[in-house]
């Protein structure tokens, strides 16, 4: 499993940019990993464009089938959308390996990656890629190896592995389950070439809040019309 969080300047724009890449490689070692991934769906988001959807089936070492973006079909389940492609003839003992890559129009310069699945993951690889005048900050969570960093051809690169995850327990009764799930976090902390620092958490935090509450004052004569009107009042008496 590798998961790849890229920020790079479009040089027309000279704007930054960022690009996600996602690669699996799947082991169907019985009938319920088949019935699981006889069907791959990826959500389609605003926030995100689409660049390209690959998936190949592969049988004793020797590739069986092949798909790209145009065996995917749109569905929508529940209201959400999504591009959707059923794999067939799968059986157990071949490898499922899928590669997924974006681009997200509206991101941030934090965010976290989850390595751990409800299935055991043999290798899972964490990459953020970013100019070299750019830091981040990057840090794992339980047992997660930590990340390391390095420099090659004006790219920087944030980088750790770790073999042999186990599944996550749902059962556990855990209040929050992703917290005790092997991570990587990062945040931006600062731009080398002209020294603007500084994505802290607690600043992260301020801007949720101020995001959350950007139309509070707006809205709020509506909202106690509403609560005035309702029959249902909590007084805390």
């Amino acid at each position: 499993m590798i998961r790849v969080v890229d920020y790079r300047f479009n040089e027309t724009t000279k704007y930054l940019e960022q690009y996600y890449l996602t690669h699996n490689l799947r082991y169907l070692n019985d009938n319920k990993s088949v019935e699981e991934n006889n069907k791959l769906y990826l959500p389609q988001d605003e926030s995100q464009n689409l660049l390209n959807i690959k998936a190949r089936v592969i049988k004793n070492g020797k590739v069986i089938n092949t798909f790209d973006q145009r065996d995917f079909i749109q569905v929508s389940e529940d209201g959400q959308k999504y591009n959707m492609l059923a794999v067939k003839g799968l059986e157990p003992g071949m490898l499922l390996e899928t590669i997924f890559a974006l681009k997200v129009n509206d991101y941030d310069l934090y965010g976290d990656e989850y390595m751990q699945l409800s299935v055991p993951v043999k290798r899972a690889e964490f990459y953020l890629l970013c100019p070299s005048h750019l830091e981040f900050n990057c840090k794992s969570y339980n047992n997660f190896n930590k990340v390391e960093d390095s420099v090659v051809d004006n790219c920087r690169i944030y980088y750790s592995d770790t073999n042999n995850l186990p599944a996550f327990d749902k059962e556990e009764k855990y209040s929050l389950q992703n917290a005790n799930k092997h991570r990587v976090e990062y945040v931006f902390h600062q731009n080398l070439d002209n020294r603007e620092v500084n994505a802290k958490w607690p600043e992260l935090g301020r801007t949720f809040f101020d995001r959350m509450n950007a139309n509070y004052e707006k809205n709020e004569k509506d909202l106690e019309k509403l609560l005035n009107s309702s029959k249902y009042i909590v007084t805390g008496k």
